[in-house]
């Protein structure tokens, strides 16, 4: 009874908006929908790698050649947001017909070594940094290079020959925290996350504010801090988020070891992966994700046509850069693709503001104040949790000999 109330109250109550069909999109077989990329190599703007437009002229700005190199902070396997990178990797080659290329397991020390090789041995005359944790790096790097182009995922950078990418990922996982609430039957809900994640408090902060959408008052949401690199503490952390009565537990560390252990322990999950079914087949409720090929298919075809400009991509929901995966069918309660399709259209139109306070920290600090709404800049630079919290623990490690890249190039 308590979740039809809910149920009830999230849709006529709260949002005073009626569904309307939204959710995710159909994933194909790669795990990416395709999105503004058509398949015969040309995009929105009617021109195609080769400098001919759709109707057969030929464009004055004949393309310039483009040679992209990835960095990658782990490998394209295990890696969620690796793995996310390296499709639309594969989408640009095969929406633009340009080369690329990649480099595995780069630590932040080494970042430069990889740009030399990319640009130097390999000739790519762009970057692309797949890492948050490479941000300072890349904006040495580009002073250093002012000839070559650098996307870099997160950062504040201001110098000319550098892109970048900040996605409003908080905005899925806003309603992920609201599908976690109505499933939980403890109303403790478990967060495993890497601090180093790329806006990690934000999209902690906004998943408990959607779960307070049911819960209010009532919610208790425990947080504990792993590194993917180290599968016992990802597994001590999820046990001991199980031992305190957590029944959905929201996996945040860009690896899909944390989701395949909640399925193995058989625990509700969340996770920051597009194919949760196939992580988690009878654990998943939803997850959040990027979609990045029509951003990069964008970008690189702007230094194709000698049109790039430094700024930073806040898209989200909205442009289709920020997904949300449906929710399961056989693993979710009944009404939980209703709260999904309601909420996700309505993230879609831009009318939801998940920050808007009065909003206090875990140690009762009005962070937000009443009345008042804070936008991207200061979402990004959120370093507190919000007061539901109840108990955070850290088992990360200290790392004493980091495993290092052997700085292979793939293609």
């Amino acid at each position: 009874m308590r979740k039809v109330l809910s149920l009830f109250l999230i849709i006529c109550c709260i949002f005073c908006f009626t569904a309307c069909g939204g959710g995710e999109e159909e994933i194909t077989s790669d795990g990416i929908t395709s999105d503004g990329i058509g398949s015969d190599g040309i995009g929105s703007d009617g021109i195609g790698s080769d400098g001919i437009g759709s109707d057969g002229e030929e464009d004055p700005n004949k393309a310039v050649y483009v040679k992209m190199g990835f960095i990658y902070s782990g490998d394209t396997e295990s890696r969620t947001l690796n793995n996310i990178f390296e499709i639309a990797r594969q989408q640009v080659e095969k929406a633009l017909g340009i080369e690329t290329c990649y480099i595995e397991n780069v630590l932040v020390g080494d970042f430069e070594k990889a740009v030399e090789i990319l640009t130097e041995e390999e000739g790519c005359n762009v970057i692309v940094s797949c890492n948050n944790r490479f941000v300072n790096a890349v904006e040495k790097c580009a002073k250093l290079a002012p000839d070559t182009r650098f996307i870099s995922y997160g950062g504040g950078s201001a110098v000319s020959n550098v892109t970048v990418l900040e996605s409003e990922l908080w905005q899925a996982s806003n309603v992920c925290g609201i599908i976690a609430a109505y499933n939980s039957s403890s109303n403790i809900l478990g967060v495993v996350a890497d601090p180093g994640m790329y806006a990690c408090d934000a999209v902690i902060n906004a998943y408990i504010l959607g779960a307070a959408e049911i819960t209010e008052s009532k919610t208790n949401v425990r947080v504990n801090w792993a590194r993917p690199e180290s599968p016992s503490e990802i597994e001590e952390a999820i046990d001991n988020l199980i031992s305190q009565g957590c029944d959905v537990i929201m996996c945040y560390t860009g690896d899909k070891y944390a989701i395949e252990y909640c399925e193995r322990v058989g625990v509700k999950v969340i996770g920051d992966a597009y194919n949760m079914p196939e992580l988690a087949p009878t654990q998943y409720l939803s997850g959040f994700f990027y979609q990045f090929n029509t951003y990069l298919v964008d970008v690189a075809r702007s230094i194709q046509y000698r049109n790039f400009s430094s700024y930073k991509n806040a898209d989200g929901v909205k442009e289709g850069t920020v997904r949300l995966c449906a929710p399961s069918e056989e693993n979710a309660l009944e009404g939980t693709k209703t709260i999904s399709d309601t909420l996700y259209d309505i993230v879609k139109t831009g009318k939801s503001d998940i920050f808007k306070g009065e909003i206090k920290d875990c140690e009762g600090n009005i962070q937000v104040a009443k009345g008042t709404t804070i936008k991207h800049k200061d979402i990004v630079e959120i370093n507190w949790l919000e007061q539901s919290v109840r108990l955070i623990n850290d088992y990360i490690k200290p790392v004493l000999e980091p495993a290092s890249s052997d700085f292979e190039v793939h293609r």
